[in-house]
């Protein structure tokens, strides 16, 4: 992915996920992308992991991290004045940053952004159908972090529509 000319400081790492990720990507509001050895491995080529990565990419774009620890924050605020104890926003804010439960809004926004990128690239949005779809698969067959996230997910069918809708235009 290009973006030389993007103001945010995008990098990619792959680290093993192990049982409590597995197959998996995420994207943290400093602009960096994990992906997880396991989602490579899954991979059946090297287009599927570019619309993995246009996906999080739209998530960093939007700031959806950065919205998330602002709405955690805020909560915590609240809860803090409330209560009385401050020591609940200090706990809160390491869990909020790798937290992966976006709100459905933001995973459809982030498919948007990647439906638009393999577009504009000249790449066929069936490559996120593919990889999501196997990902589904594998998380039925398997209980990590990961099938946890996507039962916070909306539902596969209905994100990969739209990719198959611009397919078939």
């Amino acid at each position: 992915m290009d973006h030389a000319d993007s103001p945010f400081d995008l990098r990619l790492e792959f680290r093993r996920g192990g049982a409590f990720l597995g197959a998996s990507a995420l994207a943290l509001p400093s602009g960096l992308v994990i992906m997880t050895d396991e989602l490579v491995k899954l991979a059946q080529d090297d287009d599927e992991l570019v619309a993995v990565m246009a996906h999080e990419v739209g998530h960093i774009v939007h700031r959806h991290g950065l919205r998330q620890v602002i709405q955690h924050s805020a909560l915590g605020l609240v809860m803090s004045y409330l209560t009385g104890d401050v020591s609940s926003i200090v706990a809160m804010l390491p869990l909020v940053l790798v937290q992966q439960g976006y709100s459905r809004d933001f995973e459809r926004e982030a498919d948007a952004y990647a439906l638009n990128y393999l577009l504009a690239e000249g790449l066929s949005p069936r490559h996120f159908v593919h990889i999501m779809q196997r990902l589904e698969e594998k998380a039925g067959r398997e209980t990590n972090a990961f099938s946890h996230y996507l039962s916070t997910h909306p539902p596969t069918s209905e994100r990969v529509q739209p990719f198959v809708e611009a397919a078939e235009r």
